[in-house]
């Protein structure tokens, strides 16, 4: 039974592999790709390559290319070595646009030594110079990990109430009746955190937060309960769980799989740099020593808001180059010059499309002749005249950039409310206005700016190598997490694996 079924996936696993080979091929944009490294129980390691992608339909696509056993030494000419052989396995070696990897050092060897090799082959864009993407996630988790350093002790104490709660079915029960008596109905379950994962210490908090009146109360009706957070250790608690809530927001806004996100890093990178240079001015010692911290950091990764990314926010016709002047003016004086650098860089870019466009077929030119009433020559003579004359002095970026905004927000009921608004359907609709500048959108909102989908995959062939106890043949594992994949898309499932975390504690 068992060989029959390994035999029905290997067989569904080729067949859409030839399929989802060929869409990549035949698809008109670049490939922007994310890699990340993970180590099993056993301590096997597995390489993990996304392919991310506008598909000629408008619809961003993360397509699993690989998630494959790589033995050690997982040094940096190892891992570029498989990513290459990847790539050129799948024909899209010619087609990369990006890579997004997290802030290890052998990561960024790689990548260096990857786009080396792609460039040789004049395989990149503005010879790799926006080949390289910082994953946003990993940034954050490093920035908020060193701001929790300074006020570990009062996070300490509350990770200690939790597990103590968490110790016993009696304690259990003894917290539920003091919550009670607080007034309260016990609707949420306590959290235990996983120190390395920021956001799960802010979820750790922010239930205590919720039930910081039972915590209070257990501390008078249990002796044996000693690190009830004193007063002035719950108030800094509150404190950061408020400075936090945003940070977690943002972290979940920059892991959608499904929806453009280098359009929305800029702003909310900007809005980060903001609260930590008012942290940084804090009344209160701890948070301004923490937003310290956080900002020297934040500035070692964040400093020039990496540019390509940039783009994206001046490529979304509701904000435009305009917004990106705004934010640098809020910063300071020493940002002023920051606008004229990204469109410097943005117009290098352009250029490179331009360029490139001259040996496609106009699609302005393929848009008229699908019209079902035919121009007579005169006609087709004046539409050329002008497109001519309108296009002869400006670019399409400088002509797109001249347009008015489209409205972001709208008044209801004396509520700024933000608008619905797809940005790729922007783009399918101005593709014939603006066909070279919709080319290069195309390839810049496809960017992920942070590499979860990489964990996702790793949760999915952990719970798989947990089933099968590591039994499974690597080939096996494979096809089933690719394939799964291909059929279902990523399914984010981080909030389960904390809840896990606390069930084995």
């Amino acid at each position: 039974m068992e060989v029959e079924l390994k035999s029905d996936i290997m067989k569904m696993h080729e067949r859409m592999k030839v399929e989802l080979k060929s869409a990549l091929q035949k698809n008109s944009s670049r490939i922007c790709l994310t890699s990340d490294m993970w180590t099993s129980l056993t301590s096997r390691g597995y390489l993990c390559l996304t392919a991310h992608y506008v598909d000629d339909e408008w619809k961003l696509n993360s397509k699993l290319l690989s998630f494959c056993h790589l033995p050690p030494p997982h040094s940096a000419y190892r891992v570029k070595a498989t990513v290459y052989r990847l790539l050129r396995e799948w024909g899209i070696d010619g087609k990369v646009f990006c890579i997004t990897l997290d802030n290890a050092s052998n990561m960024t060897t790689m990548q260096n030594e990857l786009r080396d090799q792609l460039n040789a082959q004049n395989g990149l864009l503005c010879a790799g110079k926006f080949f390289h993407i910082r994953c946003c996630g990993h940034i954050l988790n490093l920035v908020v990990q060193d701001g929790l350093k300074v006020i570990r002790d009062g996070i300490k104490s509350v990770r200690e109430s939790v597990k103590y709660v968490e110790g016993s079915e009696g304690r259990k029960i003894k917290f539920k009746e003091c919550v009670e008596q607080s007034g309260m109905k016990q609707t949420k379950s306590l959290w235990l955190d996983v120190p390395t994962r920021w956001n799960s210490t802010y979820n750790m908090i922010d239930r205590a937060i919720f039930y910081r009146e039972a915590f209070v109360n257990l501390a008078r009706m249990d002796n044996e309960y000693k690190d009830c957070p004193s007063n002035n250790d719950w108030e800094k608690m509150v404190v950061l769980a408020n400075f936090l809530k945003p940070f977690d927001e943002i972290t979940k806004l920059f892991s959608g799989t499904k929806y453009p996100t280098s359009n929305l890093f800029f702003e909310n990178v900007w809005k980060i740099h903001l609260e930590l240079k008012n942290l940084c001015i804090s009344f209160d010692d701890d948070m301004r020593g923490m937003g310290n911290t956080m900002v020297s950091k934040f500035l070692k990764y964040w400093k020039d808001y990496n540019l390509v990314l940039a783009f994206g926010v001046i490529l979304d016709p509701r904000y435009k180059l305009a917004f990106v002047k705004f934010c640098y003016e809020k910063l300071g004086e020493e940002y002023t010059l920051k606008p004229k650098a990204i469109m410097d860089d943005l117009e290098l870019l352009f250029k490179e499309y331009k360029t490139q466009s001259s040996t496609l077929p106009s699609q302005s030119v393929v848009h008229m002749a699908s019209l079902s009433v035919p121009l007579d020559s005169h006609t087709a003579g004046f539409y050329a005249s002008n497109i001519n004359q309108n296009t002869s002095t400006r670019s399409e970026l400088e002509l797109y950039l001249a347009d008015p905004l489209i409205p972001a927000y709208a008044d209801i009921d004396g509520v700024p409310t933000l608008l619905p608004f797809e940005v790729l359907q922007y783009w399918n609709d101005h593709q014939f206005r603006y066909p070279q500048l919709s080319r290069m959108s195309k390839d810049v909102l496809s960017i992920p700016i942070s590499s979860v989908a990489s964990e996702s995959s790793f949760s999915l062939g952990g719970r798989i190598l947990s089933k099968w106890r590591t039994s499974i043949l690597s080939d096996t594992l494979e096809a089933v997490v690719t394939t799964r994949n291909w059929m279902h898309g990523y399914k984010m499932d981080e909030d389960n694996e904390d809840a896990e975390y606390v069930e084995k504690k």
